[in-house]
C-alpha cells in the first residue's frame, strides 16, 4: 500500500485545502488571472499565487499568457486521468483487503 500512498500523496495534499479546492471551482466556471481569484479570498496575490503554483505544479491548472496577465484554467485531462486512476487503484486495495 506505500506505492499507493506515495503516488497520491502529493495530489490529497493539495486537494485537502479548503481555499485550492474554491480554486479549482471558481476554475470550473471560466478562466481567470490571480487578480479575478482574489477578489473572492480575503487574501494577499502572493498566497493566491501560491496556491495557483501548488494545482499547476500537480497538473491540475494550465495557462495562457495574455499581454501582461496570466490566466489560469482547469487542465480537465489531467484532472480526469488522476481521478479516474485514483478510484481504480483505491478500488483494487479494498478488495484486496
Amino acid at each position: 500500500m506505500h506505492a499507493l500512498s506515495h503516488k497520491y500523496s502529493k495530489y490529497l495534499e493539495v486537494l485537502g485545502c479548503e481555499d485550492r479546492v474554491k480554486i479549482l471551482e471558481l476554475l470550473s466556471v471560466r478562466e481567470m488571472c490571480v487578480q479575478e481569484i482574489q477578489s473572492h479570498f480575503y487574501a494577499s496575490q502572493a498566497t493566491v499565487s501560491y496556491h495557483l503554483g501548488l494545482l499547476k505544479e500537480v497538473g491540475f491548472l494550465k495557462t495562457v499568457k495574455t499581454g501582461k496577465f496570466i490566466y489560469y484554467s482547469l487542465d480537465n485531462v489531467n484532472i480526469k486521468s488522476y481521478l479516474k486512476g485514483f478510484v481504480k487503484d483505491f478500488s483494487l486495495c479494498l478488495t484486496k483487503a
